[in-house]
């Protein structure tokens, strides 16, 4: 009779902690809708105008941490080929 009662609040145990998880999935799911419903999403032209922007920044970006790599290459380079 011990075993099955153990097994009995082993189940009891895993299913108020199932269903504790599964209450806070579905609170959590539910505020995750609500904030998307206030969200202001950008429209089509200010979507494309900040795509547009990202790239040519990331571009500008890269090429001025390029030229400095290439920069302190050479300069160590030189340092390494002297000695």
């Amino acid at each position: 009779m011990g075993v099955l009662y153990k097994y009995i609040r082993l189940g009891a145990f895993f299913y108020k902690t199932y269903h504790s998880h599964m209450t806070q999935l579905v609170k959590y799911i539910k505020a995750t809708t609500a904030e998307l419903r206030q969200v202001v999403w950008p429209t089509q032209k200010q979507a494309l105008t900040y795509t547009v922007l990202v790239i040519i920044i990331s571009t500008i970006v890269a090429l001025y941490v390029g030229a400095f790599d290439y920069l302190f290459s050479q300069g160590i380079d030189m340092l390494i080929n002297r000695f």
